[in-house]
């Protein structure tokens, strides 16, 4: 969704003139250099989800912007090679 132009500042001509394409910030450089993703569902141990918990809050130290998705998707992907 797109966010609201600015408005400070403009006066009125805010109300006669046509809009402008925003130019806000790109998005995070995961999701503009990978394909669209689609939600799988799959049923895991107990076990296995903490594991994933555990592996996911270690990475979340030194990467922020990490999410479990991504984990899963490294591991699916180094199998399936």
């Amino acid at each position: 969704m797109k966010k609201r132009p600015h408005i400070t500042g403009s006066g009125a001509d805010f109300f006669f003139t046509t809009p402008q394409e925003s130019q806000g910030t790109a998005p995070p450089e995961r999701e503009t250099r990978e394909e669209k993703r689609k939600l799988a569902s799959f049923w895991l141990t107990p076990q296995l989800i903490e594991q994933l918990d555990d592996a996911w809050l270690a990475r979340r130290k030194t990467d922020r912007t990490i999410q479990k998705s991504f984990i899963v998707e490294e591991a699916l992907r180094a199998y399936l090679q």
